[in-house]
């Protein structure tokens, strides 16, 4: 099996940050806006700082991460959208106490590579609609027994 670099990525609704675990256990972290162009500049990151594949796992937040998630897809990234309840459950588990955008990301970062969760489901990907962060309506789509949910699905931050 590849071994796959966890990202962790908190989604706003106009900027979202990136944490990418690295082997020795410290984190690249960066903030990005929420649109192409960001989502541009974090794949020239992401081949700055990796040698390669990446697992990225981002909070199902509405829809502020849909087109940030199948940008990735797109990009041969293995994607996870993940249920904020896992990523809290996860948070409780490491006594974690502090709540930032950078330490939100490395947790979810940490998750994605104690967890692994199952990649975005790429039917669903492929028809959702990509014209902007707020591009598909918020009708939920998850997986009861993974906790993942499909993009357009979650609640909003």
């Amino acid at each position: 099996m590849t071994s796959h670099h966890p990202l962790g990525l908190d989604v706003a609704k106009r900027s979202f940050d990136a944490a990418l675990l690295l082997d020795n256990g410290r984190y690249r972290h960066r903030q990005f806006t929420n649109s192409p162009i960001g989502f541009t500049q974090l794949a020239a990151w992401l081949r700055q700082h990796t040698a390669g594949p990446v697992h990225a796992g981002l909070e199902a937040t509405g829809t502020y991460g849909n087109a940030l998630a199948l940008f990735l897809h797109q990009q041969g990234t293995r994607v996870s959208v993940i249920n904020p309840t896992r990523i809290h459950a996860f948070a409780q588990s490491e006594l974690s106490r502090n709540k930032t955008d950078p330490l939100d990301a490395a947790l979810i970062a940490r998750f994605v590579a104690t967890q692994q969760p199952p990649p975005l489901d790429t039917a669903a990907a492929r028809t959702t609609p990509t014209s902007g962060p707020c591009a598909s309506g918020g009708g939920a789509s998850s997986d009861a027994t993974t906790g993942t949910q499909s993009p357009g699905s979650g609640s909003r931050r």
